[in-house]
């Protein structure tokens, strides 16, 4: 089972390890299969809640939408909340053809994010 677990993803791992004796303590575990605590508790709380040698669920996470994002660029690229920095250096390149010059924010968060909700 070790020799599965070096190469095994970090699902098929957990699934695994799943499998460890309930009467192995966390630190027994971990030294046994070298792998982290906190990897041995993930897969204890999988058994404890599913089943033994679950698989676990892919982790969907929400997609920000693109006229969000236009708002959030709108927002902080306000000559009032922002300034562009003056050397030739101060860029960032986003891929070969799209190069920007950077900007500092001249509020701190709280007051950015009152003035995107007024916005």
């Amino acid at each position: 089972m070790s020799e599965k677990l070096r190469f095994a993803s970090r699902r098929h791992r957990l699934q695994i390890l799943t499998l460890t004796p309930k009467s192995w303590s966390v630190q027994k575990a971990t030294e046994f299969f070298s792998v982290s605590k906190c990897t041995i508790q993930c897969a204890q709380r999988l058994k404890e809640y599913n089943r033994i040698a679950p698989y676990p669920d892919l982790v969907v996470h929400q997609k920000i939408s693109q006229e969000m994002l236009e708002k959030v660029k709108m927002v902080s690229c306000d000559d009032d909340i922002s300034m562009q920095l003056p050397d030739k250096k101060d860029y960032v390149s986003m891929g070969k053809i799209n190069v920007c010059q950077k900007k500092l924010i001249l509020c701190n968060l709280k007051e950015l994010y009152d003035e995107y909700k007024m916005k």
